[in-house]
């Protein structure tokens, strides 16, 4: 882990989680040792420093691969976050996130990939990582009430207090994925995606889970 992750990503994450009185259950949850998944809804900007804050290890969390170089850059200094594309294979980012769990390390995913407040499909490129490495644990979590807390959302409240909606990380139970069970992979993996978005789910309000399409970003032409 980075020096500049240590000594300035993880206190900016930490002020802003004491500021904006971010409320943290199921912290006891999270395995402080070993090869670790944190597989989260996502909602605003927020939710990474949310992570940061208040998950008790060092952690390294996929970003999408579409934000400018700049914003790539401080966030893979300060946030030990690196790409991966989200409509289409990543071989690189693939092997960079099993690496990381083989070395006995922490990797957060947002499989939506997109941010929004309901409850969305999962891409498959977490069923595949999943079941590589099959006897890692897994963590769900959800971020919710961080719906309108964008960037200069929380710079306001930084400076003139929490916001009058608390802002909550929860984090569910520990698993693993049970043993495979289709011939087919693509079939395995379908089956892999539900398990896991279900875990998901469960620590959510009814009302926040949505239909189980996947956001797609088309190319402009």
């Amino acid at each position: 882990m980075s020096f500049a992750y240590e000594q300035i990503g993880l206190r900016i994450a930490g002020l802003v989680c004491r500021r904006l009185e971010l409320k943290i259950e199921g912290a006891k949850n999270i395995p402080v040792s070993g090869p670790l998944l944190l597989i989260g809804k996502h909602q605003r900007e927020a939710d990474g420093p949310w992570v940061l804050g208040s998950v008790p290890r060092p952690v390294w969390t996929i970003i999408k691969d579409d934000v400018n170089w700049p914003t790539k850059a401080i966030l893979g200094l300060l946030g030990n976050m690196y790409p991966m594309k989200r409509n289409a294979m990543d071989p690189s980012a693939y092997r960079t996130t099993i690496a990381h769990l083989r070395k006995g390390e922490a990797v957060v995913m947002f499989p939506e990939a997109h941010r929004v407040r309901e409850l969305i499909g999962f891409h498959p490129g977490v069923a595949g990582i999943a079941r590589r490495v099959e006897k890692t644990p897994i963590v769900p979590f959800v971020v919710l009430n961080s719906e309108n807390l964008g960037v200069l959302r929380i710079v306001h409240h930084l400076f003139l207090g929490a916001p009058t909606e608390q802002p909550i990380i929860r984090f569910g139970l520990p698993f693993v994925l049970p043993p495979a069970t289709e011939k087919r992979r693509s079939d395995q993996y379908q089956k892999d995606i539900k398990f896991i978005r279900d875990k998901v789910a469960a620590l959510m309000p009814p009302d926040l889970i949505g239909g189980n399409e996947l956001h797609v970003i088309s190319k402009e032409k």
